[in-house]
């Protein structure tokens, strides 16, 4: 008897618990593409700013490897890795912030 109560208790937890996973899991790479979508146009934002002005500030170079290394965890790819290259090849202007 209370091994069969035992057992329905797990199974319905088991089950519960699937569920909850199954009912998340788009919301997870929902998230996931829209936060890489960020990233991508906040590293857009900031090449074209840039090479306007044909130089670099050391913060915005370390912030720039920085999102760059999240947006490809995160499985961005593209044309960005040509702006890198652009980005990299830029004057890089020292400041006091770091």
């Amino acid at each position: 008897m209370i091994n069969s109560i035992i057992t329905y208790i797990i199974t319905f937890l088991i089950g519960a618990l699937l569920t909850y996973l199954l009912s998340i899991i788009p919301k997870i790479f929902a998230q996931r593409k829209a936060l890489m979508m960020i990233l991508q146009n906040i590293l857009t934002n900031l090449a074209f700013v840039c090479l306007d002005l044909g130089y670099i500030m050391d913060y915005q170079l370390e912030n720039w490897c920085n999102m760059l290394e999240a947006y490809e965890k995160l499985g961005g790819d593209g044309y960005i890795h040509s702006l890198d290259t652009k980005i990299k090849a830029l004057e890089v202007k020292k400041t006091d912030v770091l």
